[in-house]
């Protein structure tokens, strides 16, 4: 792999975990998804375009290398949380904000541990309570 593209890809898994903070100190998980489902219009939105930019940044990173992340984080659920993105992206009015609140705070939860893990970076997650 050229330098070119390992640059590439760091910036977009920079941009994961930029995604995951901003989702955990900007716009802030509910302790529910019924809370979720209940908040203000403006945070749900701002909840799903986080985990939207999560997806997209594997998007990227799979249009420059698509075995990459399987490779390099394989225990990563990579196709789901690509899916996720499509989800948001075209079928948004279909979101169940149990599903979305799991996703936040399960499955990106392992995203960020392996991402940060990879880059040698600060896991945005490691301050907060494990899920309820």
């Amino acid at each position: 792999m050229t330098q070119d593209r390992a640059r590439q890809i760091d910036r977009n898994l920079l941009a994961i975990l930029d995604a995951t903070r901003d989702l955990l100190f900007e716009v802030r998980v509910p302790g529910t998804g019924d809370e979720l489902r209940d908040a203000p219009r403006i945070q749900q939105l701002a909840f799903c375009e986080c985990v939207r930019r999560v997806g997209e940044a594997v998007a990227q990173i799979d249009s420059i290398d698509e075995d990459w992340l399987t490779t390099n984080l394989p225990a990563v659920p990579w196709r789901a949380v690509k899916a996720t993105r499509n989800r948001l992206t075209h079928q948004y009015w279909t979101i169940d904000y149990e599903i979305l609140h799991t996703i936040a705070t399960v499955a990106l939860r392992a995203v960020a541990v392996d991402v940060s893990a990879k880059l040698g970076v600060a896991n945005p997650y490691d301050d907060l309570p494990e899920p309820r």
